[in-house]
């Protein structure tokens, strides 16, 4: 019988303090379910694998799903800033995900699909082994290194030609990830919610967000003071203390 769920992230020496932050934040929200952080000890056996960190997702995904009805996997660089009761109560998915693309830096799309449904890896709800068996085979073919964003291109593909039933987490009132990067200066405090207003020429509802996603490659992750209100900046070390 299969375990219910578990979420992971994966790390590496350079961004072990960030997964202690998102662990931190995660377990604030949802402290009886499993997180497990990849980290040195636990991935210095998969380093020497070819471009190991740009097809990570699927390798870790495929073992745990023969375990898991649900496996999650967030990026280290992210903090939990709401509850996730969606993407754990929705049993109807094969595959959840989040947006690539804001309004402060450049647009990512692969081959015709539009940068407006682009999905970032960096938030995965995956249901399906069929579908993570596939995604991981697609990571070893000969093509593989020919898209710039390796494993994310072809989760961009299999979600827009395959025949897979995929949620997107974001096409609803809530923000998941690196959707809201261009939005944290206008975050604001509501009761015990961490919310965006609305903006009539990019989110014409207020948003609830329940997670943030620094991204960027090797720039520095956080420095809340300069990225977020006050009271915003409380909100965030509360949740990762």
């Amino acid at each position: 019988m299969l375990k219910d769920k578990i979420v992971f992230t994966i790390a590496d020496q350079n961004n072990l303090q960030y997964a202690k932050l998102l662990e931190n934040s995660f377990k604030h929200f949802h402290p009886d379910i499993e997180f497990k952080i990849y980290g040195p000890d636990e991935i210095k056996d998969f380093i020497n694998i070819p471009d190991f960190f740009y097809r990570a997702t699927p390798f870790i995904a495929k073992e745990l799903i023969k375990e898991y009805e649900l496996v999650v996997k967030i990026d280290a660089d992210s903090i939990i800033t709401g509850p996730l009761d969606d993407v754990f109560n929705d049993t109807s998915y094969d595959l959840g995900v989040v947006l690539n693309n804001n309004r402060l830096e450049p647009l990512v799309k692969c081959f015709n699909i539009p940068p407006q449904i682009y999905a970032n890896c960096g938030f995965v709800a995956i249901r399906s082994k069929e579908f993570v068996n596939h995604w991981w085979d697609l990571c070893n073919r000969f093509f593989f290194r020919e898209f710039q964003y390796r494993e994310q291109d072809l989760l961009n593909i299999m979600i827009t030609y395959g025949n897979y039933n995929v949620m997107c987490f974001d096409n609803t009132s809530k923000w998941y990830g690196l959707a809201s990067k261009s939005e944290w200066p206008r975050f604001e405090i509501h009761g015990d919610r961490l919310t965006c207003p609305s903006d009539v020429n990019y989110n014409p509802t207020q948003k609830t967000i329940c997670c943030i996603h620094a991204g960027g490659g090797n720039t520095l992750k956080w420095n809340w003071e300069k990225q977020f209100k006050p009271e915003v900046v409380k909100y965030l070390k509360d949740v990762t203390k």
